[in-house]
């Protein structure tokens, strides 16, 4: 339901034919095209989680956006029945079906609030959200003390109710506005920090891998540092796996980074993978031909995260000046998504089609991504 009210009938004509395909039993393709394959289904698997995620944010904060704006209206109406209540002659009965219809939309509001917190509890990554329930339930006996004294005759005290309720509204939605706004500044400053920690392992990895990569070329496959250059290559991967799982974190809450991250990533891991098995063969002009691959996406990746901390920023910064909202994610950039999700999803039906669906042979990596599918389904 969630991608029902947000992906395009396009995206979601592509995630059931991906999801057919998976679900097909197809002859096996050769070995290179089945290990090509199983990494892009997984590059695929974590932008399908990725996208997930994102939406489900989304959806959260319009909800609470909608919320806060109810109230707004609330209150507003809520002040104008208060006028009508102190002039001469009102509708006695007219009066109180306002106040009772008003009544019945501000427990909707508290409803759709439960539900907020509620699915936030089940969240795997938290709002800094809190329900009111201090102030709802003293804006409910303001509200039913406006009706009693409206049934009773004595608009002047059911007035008096009216505006205080009307009040409270107002202040609820500019705490909960306020609330939103200062946990998604706090957030932003944690995920500035850690793009920043990122980018720096990234450029150092880097440098690392030139410098094995130089010392490589002029190292005879019977010298003993051999075995030392191909530990120090382990030792970046191994850096870099860590950075990895962070920034696929980081990438479930940041809209900022592109999807093509963790596609560069994948390429990094590949080209790191057969440089290690070329090094441990002796093949050096495979090996650095590898790690020459490996350097260049590393490069690249340190670009993408320094545009995505530079957009990030600025956009921490329009949400200072109050001319934006922070790194909300916005209909523009729904949109980029799907355009690359298609791109990528088209570009694995074309693989399974050619090379037949893997099967049982391709270690469960496939019923992982019809699991995910299912999710977006």
């Amino acid at each position: 339901q969630l991608l029902n009210n947000v992906l395009d009938p396009k995206t979601r004509e592509m995630l059931q034919k991906l999801q057919e395909l998976l679900e097909q039993e197809q002859k096996e393709g050769a070995r290179d095209q089945l290990s090509k394959m199983q990494m892009d289904n997984k590059s695929l698997k974590k932008e399908l989680d990725r996208m997930l995620q994102l939406y489900k944010k989304l959806e959260f904060e319009q909800k609470l956006n909608q919320s806060v704006d109810q109230l707004n209206q609330l209150s507003q109406e809520q002040q104008k029945l208060a006028g009508q209540a102190k002039q001469p002659g009102a509708n006695q009965q007219g009066l109180q079906k306002d106040q009772q219809k008003l009544n019945n939309d501000f427990q909707d509001v508290k409803k759709s609030l439960d539900d907020l917190e509620k699915t936030n509890n089940q969240a795997e990554h938290k709002q800094d959200f809190e329900n009111p329930k201090q102030q709802e339930q003293s804006i409910d006996q303001q509200m039913q003390q406006s009706s009693d004294e409206l049934q009773k005759g004595n608009n002047s005290k059911a007035s008096q109710s009216q505006q205080q309720a009307s009040k409270e509204m107002k202040e609820m939605a500019e705490k909960m506005k306020q609330k939103e706004e200062e946990g998604e500044s706090q957030e932003n400053m944690v995920d500035a920090r850690q793009l920043r920690e990122l980018l720096k392992t990234l450029i150092n990895s880097s440098f690392e891998q030139e410098r094995v990569m130089q010392t490589l070329k002029n190292t005879s496959p019977a010298d003993p540092n051999y075995i030392t250059l191909a530990q120090n290559q382990k030792n970046i991967k191994d850096n870099l796996k860590t950075a990895e799982d962070s920034l696929y974190a980081l990438s479930r809450r940041i809209p900022q980074i592109q999807s093509t991250v963790n596609q560069e990533v994948s390429g990094i891991n590949d080209h790191i993978d057969q440089a290690l098995v070329e090094l441990g063969e002796r093949r050096t002009p495979e090996a650095t031909r590898d790690q020459q691959y490996a350097m260049t996406s590393m490069n690249n990746l340190a670009l993408m995260l320094s545009e995505a901390l530079d957009q990030l920023q600025n956009a921490m910064n329009k949400g200072k000046s109050g001319k934006g909202k922070g790194k909300h994610l916005s209909v523009s950039q729904l949109a980029k998504m799907q355009e690359q999700l298609n791109q990528n999803m088209q570009k694995a039906r074309e693989q399974m089609q050619q090379q037949g669906n893997p099967g049982k042979s391709s270690g469960g990596n496939n019923g992982d991504i019809s699991e995910q599918l299912a999710k977006l389904a």
